[in-house]
């Protein structure tokens, strides 16, 4: 499903969730907590990348920081697996990690901010 704007539209969903809608295909299952929280983080940051050490630092605070950036390997490839067109949502730039802007995104919890 397209938006106004012909982008793809993708809805992400964190209340009573996290689940995810691209185009008529939702998931509500994640292949790990990991996958979910890094999920969450790209859509709580509309329009800006995380960093790998961002994420490192999160989910893994006393871990080394080589361990905690293969674990973020491992589970953003689990994670995109699992989504309709995940490779092409979520997208990783040398040490950044964000939202596609190819997609028109809309996450539950921003709405009702006003973000």
């Amino acid at each position: 499903m397209k938006d106004e704007s012909g982008q793809a539209s993708v809805r992400i969903e964190l209340f009573n969730g996290p689940a995810i809608t691209v185009g008529a295909e939702t998931v509500r299952r994640f292949p790990t907590r990991h996958a979910e929280a890094i999920l969450t983080m790209l859509a709580l940051a509309p329009g800006r990348r995380l960093t790998r050490d961002e994420i490192a630092d999160t989910l893994w605070p006393d871990e080394a920081l080589d361990a905690s950036k293969r674990r973020i390997r491992e589970h953003l490839y689990r994670l995109r697996k699992a989504i309709p067109d995940g490779r092409e949502l979520i997208l990783s730039e040398g040490d950044a990690i964000c939202l596609s802007q190819e997609f028109s995104v809309s996450v539950d919890v921003l709405s009702l901010t006003g973000c």
